[in-house]
């Protein structure tokens, strides 16, 4: 079983790599893609706020796939949009990474979170119905 071979060593290396990105994409389930665009949106600070097509150049992804990112990054927080007129009489929505600050304050709150409702279902869970959970999970290298 994987779980068995785990040294303490082992278990520490896990937690010493931890880094930003790794909490982005772990507790935020952001894909790659999603923090590539955050990125692109944060390295824009202080310049005019991106459209869904400059932000698809910059990252080289189709227009529908960065739409996606941005109402998950919206919903989760990190990202603004406010529409703009447009010189053809209509709108558009402009995006922009909200401030660090606040970003750093949602993540700790989505962190603190996500760790009591972990240690919940660690302490509530049986020895069968984690055994079940491994066998199901793919984790017990069968």
């Amino acid at each position: 079983m994987y779980l068995n071979k785990l040294g303490e060593a082992d278990v520490e290396d896990l937690v010493k790599n931890v880094d930003l990105k790794y909490i982005l994409r772990c507790v935020l389930k952001l894909s790659s893609t999603d923090v590539s665009i955050y990125h692109t949106l944060l390295n824009n600070d202080g310049n005019d706020p991106l459209t869904v097509s400059e932000i698809s150049t910059i990252v080289r992804k189709s227009r529908s796939t960065v739409e996606k990112s941005l109402m998950k990054l919206i919903q989760l927080g990190l990202v603004g949009r406010r529409a703009v007129l447009t010189r053809r009489g209509g709108y558009t929505y402009v995006y922009y990474a909200l401030p660090i600050d606040h970003v750093k304050q949602r993540l700790l709150q989505l962190v603190a979170s996500y760790y009591n409702i972990a240690r919940e279902l660690i302490e509530s869970t049986t020895p069968l119905s984690m055994v079940k959970s491994i066998e199901e999970s793919g984790l017990s290298g069968e």
